[in-house]
């Protein structure tokens, strides 16, 4: 009885293991494709390089502008992704000098040199399928395609 209670108990664990390593070797543990995040990330890829040719460098500050309400939960989840998409690139902050240096908050800013510049000169535009209208004072420099284009600021 012994003998056969142990059979048992080892056909058990030998159907579990075959179980386990066929449940493994069934998943795939390649990134998805199909995900917003990564789609987005290649929707920036030659922006990105563009950036880095003519900032000579791999990061620094760009800015940012869209068709969507920065306001409302698309425009904030588009300049998000956007942003992750770009990094190390940091976009500039969207409100201007005058109104951070009045906000305690951000009290060791007070000297003009010490904020990042508001106005970059490189701005990265992500717009919507409906098309693409570029804000007044920027020139576009190259359209990337799917709504993504590298624009530029107007020299004053």
């Amino acid at each position: 009885m012994r003998l056969q209670s142990l059979r048992v108990s080892s056909c058990f664990a030998v159907l579990a293991a075959i179980g386990t390593w066929q449940n493994l070797h069934s998943v795939d543990f390649s990134a998805s494709d199909g995900d917003a995040v990564s789609q987005n990330e290649r929707r920036f890829t030659a922006i990105r390089s563009a950036l880095s040719d003519r900032l000579g460098s791999h990061h620094g500050q760009i800015g940012y502008v869209s068709d969507l309400d920065p306001a409302g939960a698309p425009g904030a989840t588009a300049r998000f992704r956007a942003q992750y998409s770009l990094a190390p690139f940091v976009f500039a902050p969207a409100q201007p000098y005058a109104l951070l240096a009045l906000d305690p908050q951000f009290s060791k800013y007070r000297h003009p040199g010490a904020i990042p510049s508001a106005n970059p000169e490189w701005i990265v535009g992500d717009f919507s399928a409906a098309g693409i209208a570029i804000p007044e004072g920027l020139v576009m420099v190259r359209d990337f395609g799917k709504g993504v284009v590298l624009l530029r600021r107007r020299p004053k």
